[in-house]
């Protein structure tokens, strides 16, 4: 089987398995068992367009978004691969992101997957800028650019540390 044929059986499968399981009743998560995005979502082609299982299985729960900014937010579980009608509702974004924070699923600093950096040496990056260290010689030993240490020493980033 050629891999495109592959992949799109695959889709088929996946469709399928949507189809059968968006409108299940139950107050348990219901998971994505297919390939997920870098974020953990799982995604569905719908008219052409990839796009989340979640987002769908709330649009098909609660019906259009109310705006076109409005995202669909997890409630109870918080579990991404979940695309339980029952755990999501509609939201903003500025919404989902105080969400994300209270429950501690925000992926801050060293958490976060593509986190270059310790707490640790965010705080010694800051102590030699308040020693009088050129912002150029602390990304030297860091090995990244002025203009991220910069940002880190003004609190523009790492701004929780």
């Amino acid at each position: 089987m050629t891999t495109a044929i592959a992949r799109q059986a695959q889709r088929g499968e996946a469709r399928a398995f949507f189809l059968t399981n968006v409108d299940r009743v139950t107050d348990d998560c219901v998971i994505w068992p297919f390939a997920v995005d870098v974020g953990g979502y799982g995604k569905i082609r719908v008219n052409g367009r990839n796009i989340g299982v979640h987002r769908e299985a709330c649009r098909r729960a609660h019906g259009e978004p109310p705006t076109a900014e409005s995202v669909a937010m997890h409630g109870p579980c918080h579990e991404p691969r979940c695309f339980n009608g029952r755990h999501l509702h509609w939201g903003t974004d500025a919404e989902n992101q105080i969400d994300k924070v209270r429950d501690g699923t925000v992926q801050l600093g060293e958490a976060h997957p593509q986190s270059r950096f310790t707490e640790a040496e965010i705080c010694e990056m800051r102590r030699m800028a308040a020693a009088g260290h050129r912002t150029i010689d602390i990304a030297d030993r860091f090995g990244t650019i002025p203009q991220y240490v910069y940002k880190i020493v003004t609190r523009r980033l790492w701004r929780h540390v």
